[in-house]
């Protein structure tokens, strides 16, 4: 009986997503930075079919319309170098899984680790979190990330593209010496750069030779010399990030992308000429040097996109897995100082999954692309009018339900 109930309520909701749906009158923010004040956009199996204005005709008829006057329709917003899925509490060990032992662990792979059941899921999902990239945080070579679906089943289920690109933590220029209680030159600097080096040097070797015996540490660099993965480097001086740049291509690492890059407006033409995209730290910190005006990190995300950099932010900082749901107003921040709408929208979706490498179906509202989106009956940009109605991972509602709500409604119960 319970296999047939099954079968039973497979059909019924495979029928059920079969189902072609008009979205009408909508605010359509389309990830790429421009929008639709008053759009249309048709979705069936999964995929967005058709995107349009109001007086425009849908390719073709929808068995179902749905009215969203005065609503915006947004792409799911994505979430980058996040340890999210990882951890759970950072103080208990035991729900820590993005550490591991040693400064070298490239074959360290995020994406198995990945956990669904993760309490913190559900709390970014409410503000239109709907995809993440979950990456090992520590050591020189960290591992490889992996990009993820927040609400599925299982790690597999999650999984949009596994093993993305590899992270690397380049070595700062400075170092703070606490008996002079001030920043000094690094003397292990050299040193350091040349260990980074030489492991992609045994890497490349190891990958054009026989590869036996199998080493695992250089096996997990497959596809990043002349390959599509990403090598994510994390630094904020720009003599480090032109070195770190500089290196990388020499030695055919196809998409270097900046990480953190608080200094990357400095190097703004340089970055716009070897066509190497950032992702920002997080806009709601402290500037990086004492004699920085204080809204700097406001500005530089505007800094770099009028200048013709792929920008996307992130979160990198304190709380840096449950402040994600943070990541709207953080572009909604980067818009009161300089940059525009549809472009801070952008930062936290289409520009995101370009880096990623995940443009050919998320990021957008474009025909062709999954159905990956949000309503907001309010602006997502601004937590005073944020609210979202519905969400969906390709095609598929979301449920909103988490239990910070809970506890809301709970003692808001009591209370009253």
């Amino acid at each position: 009986m319970r296999n047939r109930l099954t079968a039973i309520c497979t059909l019924i909701g495979g029928w059920l997503f079969a189902q072609s749906t008009l979205y009408t009158n909508a605010h359509i923010h389309i990830g790429n930075g421009s929008g639709i004040e008053n759009g249309q956009m048709l979705v069936e199996n999964g995929d967005i079919l058709w995107v349009g204005a109001a007086n425009e005709t849908p390719s073709k008829q929808a068995d179902q319309t749905v009215d969203l006057s005065g609503k915006h329709l947004y792409p799911g917003f994505i979430a980058p170098a996040t340890a999210t899925g990882l951890v759970e509490v950072e103080a208990v060990r035991a729900t820590v899984d993005f550490r591991e032992v040693g400064n070298d662990n490239p074959n360290a792979r995020a994406g198995i680790a990945f956990n669904t059941d993760s309490r913190i899921l559900p709390t970014l999902i409410y503000n239109g979190i709907l995809i993440s990239q979950s990456t090992p945080q520590t050591g020189v070579f960290s591992g490889m990330s992996s990009v993820m679906r927040m609400q599925a089943r299982n790690w597999e289920e999650a999984a949009i593209r596994m093993d993305d690109g590899m992270h690397v933590h380049w070595p700062n220029p400075m170092r703070f010496d606490r008996k002079k209680r001030k920043l000094v030159a690094n003397d292990k600097y050299s040193k350091q750069v040349q260990h980074i080096l030489e492991t992609l040097d045994d890497a490349k070797a190891y990958l054009n030779g026989k590869r036996q015996p199998i080493n695992l540490k250089l096996e997990a660099f497959n596809g990043i010399f002349g390959g599509d993965k990403r090598v994510y480097i994390y630094t904020n001086k720009p003599g480090a990030m032109v070195e770190a740049i500089d290196e990388l291509k020499r030695r055919g690492v196809s998409y270097p992308v900046l990480v953190g890059a608080m200094d990357a407006h400095l190097i703004s033409e340089y970055l716009v000429a070897e066509d190497v995209p950032v992702l920002l730290s997080r806009p709601h910190e402290l500037p990086m040097h004492s004699d920085d005006p204080v809204d700097l990190p406001f500005k530089t995300p505007a800094l770099l996109v009028n200048a013709g950099v792929t920008v996307g932010l992130s979160n990198m900082g304190r709380m840096p897995v449950m402040g994600n749901r943070n990541l709207p107003f953080m572009a909604g921040t980067a818009v009161t100082y300089g940059l525009d709408y549809e472009m801070a929208v952008a930062t936290i979706s289409g520009n995101t999954a370009k880096i990623l490498g995940i443009d050919q179906r998320y990021g957008t509202l474009e025909p062709g692309k999954s159905a990956t989106f949000f309503i907001s009956t309010g602006d997502a940009l601004d937590m005073s009018s944020m609210h979202i109605e519905s969400a969906y991972i390709d095609g598929k509602p979301v449920d909103m339900a988490n239990w910070q709500e809970q506890l809301f409604k709970k003692w808001d119960t009591i209370v009253r």
